[in-house]
């Protein structure tokens, strides 16, 4: 199984997946059980196969290296997913944090408290007091695959870099805080407060 759109040559199906949530949550299309995401998550992730890629997308500056799990293995569905997500849920450094617009900003204050209200397990946003890289793609958190766009590719890092790949995102279905009563595990209401008074709105 390959990560990409079903229009590449491959007839892959890019998996449904919201990238807030860890890489166990992704769904094969029509499949709500999981088992064949449970199944398929070994595959290589590229054909042919690579011990490395990187992901770069149109909706976030950074370069994502992710590497085979195992030495001499290829990259894996699993790898994609898992690392990507890890990589996600960094806090944002100061310098990230002053290099955006007003605009983006009033959108990530918002995808901040919407994403700390979704039933998410407590791993993932173990200390969530602080903007993470997840919350720079504002609504942009559904997984809809991976693509060789050389033009993009050419026009981000200037030459053409093999193995690199773009990340496509859409826009989340769950951004909206959810009406039903956090666990007592889950975030209290001091911690929805922004960190930092440049980013209330």
């Amino acid at each position: 199984m390959l990560l990409f759109p079903p229009s590449e040559k491959t007839n892959s199906t890019a998996i449904t997946w919201n990238m807030l949530y860890p890489g166990s949550y992704a769904r094969l299309p029509n499949d709500p059980s999981g088992e064949s995401w449970f199944e398929k998550r070994i595959e290589p992730a590229t054909f042919p196969r690579m011990s490395s890629i990187r992901i770069i997308s149109q909706v976030f500056p950074w370069t994502i290296e992710v590497k085979a799990e195992a030495d001499g293995i290829a990259v894996t569905c699993r790898d994609v997913v898992d690392q990507l997500h890890k990589y996600l849920c960094v806090l944002l450094g100061p310098i990230e944090m002053d290099d955006v617009t007003p605009e983006h900003r009033k959108a990530m204050s918002a995808a901040f408290r919407a994403n700390r209200s979704q039933d998410i397990p407590a791993e993932v946003f173990r200390d969530s007091i602080g903007m993470r890289r997840i919350d720079w793609l504002r609504k942009n958190t559904m997984f809809e695959g991976l693509e060789e766009d050389k033009v993009y590719i050419k026009e981000r890092l200037l030459v053409f870099v093999p193995g690199t790949f773009v990340l496509r995102c859409g826009i989340s279905t769950m951004m909206a805080p959810t009406k039903r009563r956090l666990r007592a595990q889950s975030i209290t209401k001091s911690t929805l407060t922004l960190p930092d008074s440049r980013w209330c709105v």
